[in-house]
Order: C-alpha cells, then structure tokens, then sequence
C-alpha cells in the first residue's frame, strides 16, 4: 500500500516514536509525542509505528489504495475530495482520494497515520511512501472530546529546577519562574529560543551533556530548551528540566506565544507519568 505526496507544504518527515543514540538523554523521533501515540491508538497499531509529521499543514495526498487513517495534532481543515473531515478519529479512505491540509490555526504539528503504520524499511521511491499490507482492520476509536488538547490556551512548563551546581542565585530562579516568557522567531526540531530577559549565568562553566528538555540560559539572559534533536552536549549552565510530557505540548507552539514555568519535584514528575502510562493500558 502506498501514499503519493502531491505538496509535501512547510515541512513532512517521517517519524516513529523516537530511536536515541547510544548513551544520549535526546529522544529523536516526532516532536508531539502525545499526539503520535494518539494517532496510532485511533488504529490499533504498536505506538511506534512510522507516521507523517506534518508542520504548519498545506500539504496534500493522494491515496493508492483502500486504507484506514487517522490525523492528530493542530487544529486545521482538512478535506478527503474536497469534503472536511474531523480530527483525532479513524477515517477510512479509497484509492483515488485526495487529503488536503489547510493551514494550522490552533498548533503547529499534525500527524497522518496509517493502520499498521509505514513500514520500518520506510523506501521513499520518488515521492511514493510504502507502507505495510493491511490485511486486518483491527480495533477503531474515536478521540474522547476531553483527550484532546487545545493549543492554544496560555502553556506552563512544569520544571525540575537545577538547585545544586550553583550556576544561578536563588534570586535568579525566581526571576526565571515567574517571568513570562515569548518563544523567539529561532525555533525548530532541536532547541525552543526564548526571547532574552536579565538573568545572571555563571560564566565559568564546562560543557556538559544535554538532555532532552534541558534549559540553557546563554551569557545574555535566553533560555535555550533542547528539543528532540538537540544537540549531545551544549556549553551554557543549566536552569532546569522541563518535564517531558509539556515539552510535546511545547512542540505546537510557534514564534510569539508566551511560555512561563512552574517548578516540580521530580517526583512528581515520574507520577504523572505513571498515571499517563496506566491510563494508555486501561483504554
């Protein structure tokens, strides 16, 4: 089975759940985690099945043949043959049909997914995807309404707050969590750059590993937040870590929302996860 890319738009890569290097802390992979993982529960498929990582929508498709769909993440209009179809729910297409994506309104990210998913041996031929032989329809949701995000109300990024290498005065991680910060116009697959403000760094730092939602804050005050390809290791001090979970809701952000932080214990942290993971099984 296969999908012809007729307007591939902004930006369309092919994406799995993530493959980290060897020792790294950064996770590869599609930068809304939750709305991958979505997309592939409306199918039935392993979540890590490839699917297509659409930014900022305009793109368009062609079908080859008979297959069920589902497309997650930013809200925009999208049409099969010109008719608009919902979001977050199994859609089942023919061969022929034509997928347009509008223009992202509310997010920036989507995600087209294919019952069983694209191939692990993903072979782009000219502009022909591949995907696996569809010989079992398999289990079909809907999104429950109250699953479903908005992206565009205010965003708090919970943070572990690095309070031990003494790279910031406590005055300074207050400054940092309570100021309301603008994502700048210098932001993609690997960092979110946050317009500068007045915090202090200590300058006499060595470079260390990065993980994936570390904040670096550089000599003139910017917060720096490693993204899903960030680089292995970066040479500014480190404020914090923003919880992984609001870090996929940072991905559908865009240049000239605010962000602010709120502090968690790590704790906390793993128990939200937890409850996220538990609450996956028992769907």
């Amino acid at each position: 089975m296969s999908i012809k890319v007729i307007k591939a738009g902004f930006a369309t890569s092919i994406q799995n759940f993530g493959t980290p290097l060897q020792g790294s802390k950064i996770q590869n992979g599609a930068m809304d985690k939750l709305a991958f993982l979505w997309g592939n529960y409306l199918l039935g498929n392993n979540q890590n099945c490839y699917s297509l990582e659409i930014a900022f929508g305009m793109a368009k498709f062609e079908i080859l043949n008979n297959i069920w769909i589902s497309i997650t993440g930013a809200k925009c209009n999208i049409t099969i043959n010109k008719q608009y179809y919902k979001l977050w729910t199994a859609i089942k297409v023919k061969r022929g049909d034509i997928i347009e994506f509008g223009a992202t309104t509310n997010g920036v990210r989507n995600y087209l997914n294919i019952k069983n998913g694209f191939n692990n041996n993903v072979v782009i031929d000219g502009s022909i995807l591949k995907t696996t032989t569809n010989t079992n329809n398999g289990l079909l949701r809907f999104m429950p309404s109250k699953f479903i995000p908005n992206y565009g109300c205010n965003l708090t990024l919970n943070i572990i707050v690095n309070h031990y290498d003494n790279n910031f005065s406590e005055l300074d991680i207050d400054y940092f969590l309570n100021k309301k910060w603008q994502i700048s116009n210098l932001n993609n697959r690997s960092v979110y750059r946050l317009n500068a403000g007045k915090l202090i760094t200590n300058s006499n730092f060595i470079s260390q590993g990065n993980s994936f939602g570390s904040v670096q804050i550089t000599p003139n005050g910017e917060p720096i937040i490693m993204h899903i390809d960030a680089p292995i290791v970066g040479g500014y001090a480190k404020i914090g870590t923003v919880f992984s979970m609001d870090m996929y809701s940072l991905s559908q952000r865009k240049s000239g929302d605010f962000v602010n932080f709120k502090e968690i214990h790590i704790v906390d942290a793993q128990s939200k996860l937890k409850f996220f993971a538990k609450l996956l099984k028992s769907l």
